[in-house]
């Protein structure tokens, strides 16, 4: 549709009926989800009724937008009584969200029986009756303490709620792979996994993401959307301003060390679509140098931005310092060990260009008879296992005050947090900054080191005793 960016009516107007489908399973007391339950759906659910001949066009266009449903939404489990083991889809594979195989036996049926009297995977029969690669997601969905009901969630999105975006994309996912496939589907396929598997910063991962499918704003694809701007690089003022020209065309990066790393390993041709250029990269380089390029990447795109809008600074000579601080930094953090290509770089930061701000924070002890209780989290990614909950995590503090309905992974732990909450011998919970949130900060990270529970009554680790000192009120 010209100027509105539709270029499937199809998908958008199947992804409209999809979220009238998904409302009436979130809201089943709802006078519409009333009436049509009656007429359509008596004895199953909206998901599972027929499309009978004799049915209204309202009912044929609500049954057209079932199957997205099916193709994106998989059940979050709660307690697991309701999910079936080896129908439902409720395992973390892309696109199948089903178990690889398993040794199937009439006594296990459903998830709850994976589990043991307290709540937690049954570790032994887990690894029993299903397939290494199966056990290890399992093991990395989350169980409650609570007897939280099983529900359906929408896999696409962070909150788990359907979004009319999330289905469109995914009504197109499938006519985009098939015109990417001519770069050969298993490699296509390698590169995709390996992607989401750097051990890079997500809005990184995200943003390579989105340049392999032309979905940034450069001027060729602004114009190709039929927005009325001229597709002609805004700096060189010459070629057309595609992907792949606006991440690497910059005429001043060829003298720079960035291209100095990776220009001899790979060819640029100016028509060359991104997701190719890159999948050349891929052949050729090992993973630490891959996580680097995807990288260098971001500040080229900031770069010029602040071209198009007018902020002209030279920026371009700390592109290669920018990322390699950037990676380390965020590999640091993380407790990932840095590629020896990586590391080999230049240390020198090119400024605070990486500072969030909250540097400066200091822990404050409470008020009056008050005591407070600080706590963070560790991740070991390898193992999944995760050491105590973030309340310097803000948008974790934010959901849980809001009160709002998240089906992800994460609601699930904020479900519990608020049960925890109601007996009111907590006040409530807010954000702090990790500047102010150390000692707990290092405690989580000694989490990780440890199998069993650890406590320290009027006394601590030698590893805090630094920081608590710097806490201490002057």
């Amino acid at each position: 549709m010209r100027g509105m960016g539709f270029r499937n009516l199809i998908n958008f107007n199947r992804a409209l009926l999809t979220q009238q489908v998904w409302r009436l399973i979130k809201n089943p007391g709802s006078l519409a989800a009333k009436v049509l339950k009656h007429l359509y759906f008596c004895s199953c659910s909206v998901l599972e009724a027929e499309d009978g001949r004799k049915g209204s066009f309202l009912w044929h266009s609500l049954c057209l937008g079932r199957g997205l449903i099916d193709a994106g939404s998989r059940w979050r489990i709660g307690c697991g009584s309701g999910v079936s083991i080896y129908n439902d889809k409720w395992i973390l594979h892309p696109n199948s969200f089903r178990v690889v195989f398993s040794i199937v036996r009439d006594d296990i049926v459903f998830v709850s029986q994976l589990k043991t009297e307290s709540g937690a995977w049954n570790v032994p029969l887990i690894r029993h009756l299903f397939l290494e690669v199966d056990a290890y997601v399992i093991f990395s969905i989350p169980t409650s303490a609570t007897h939280v009901v099983d529900t359906l969630c929408w896999h696409y999105t962070a909150d788990g709620n359907y979004s009319v975006k999330s289905g469109y994309k995914l009504g197109n996912e499938s006519e985009y792979l098939n015109r990417a496939s001519s770069s050969g589907s298993g490699l296509l396929e390698s590169w995709w996994k390996t992607l989401w598997h750097l051990e890079i910063h997500t809005k990184v991962k995200v943003f390579i993401w989105r340049a392999c499918r032309h979905w940034i704003p450069t001027r060729q694809c602004l114009a190709a959307r039929h927005i009325p701007v001229e597709g002609v690089c805004p700096i060189c003022l010459r070629d057309s301003e595609t992907v792949l020209h606006a991440l690497w065309g910059y005429k001043r990066l060829k003298t720079e060390p960035v291209a100095c790393v990776f220009m001899e390993k790979t060819s640029f041709a100016n028509g060359l679509h991104f997701l190719d250029f890159i999948l050349g990269f891929f052949k050729c380089l090992s993973k630490g140098e891959l996580s680097l390029l995807c990288i260098v990447f971001w500040p080229i795109w900031f770069v010029r931005n602040q071209w198009v809008h007018g902020e002209r600074e030279n920026m371009a000579e700390t592109v290669l310092s920018w990322s390699i601080n950037f990676l380390l930094g965020f590999q640091d953090a993380n407790g990932v060990c840095s590629d020896k290509a990586v590391s080999a770089g230049s240390a020198n930061s090119p400024g605070s260009v990486i500072s969030n701000g909250y540097t400066d924070a200091k822990w404050i002890p409470p008020l009056g008879e008050l005591f407070k209780i600080n706590t963070d989290a560790a991740l070991d990614m390898e193992n999944n296992i995760v050491a105590v909950v973030e309340s310097d995590a803000k948008g974790v503090v934010e959901l849980i005050n809001s009160g709002r309905k998240n089906y992800s992974k994460i609601g699930l732990g904020c479900l519990d947090i608020t049960d925890r909450l109601r007996d009111g011998s907590i006040s409530g919970i807010q954000f702090v900054a990790r500047a102010a949130n150390n000692v707990a900060h290092t405690l989580a990270k000694l989490a990780l080191s440890v199998d069993h529970d650890r406590f320290w009554v009027e006394s601590y680790p030698d590893c805090v005793s630094h920081r608590i000192q710097k806490d201490l009120p002057c």
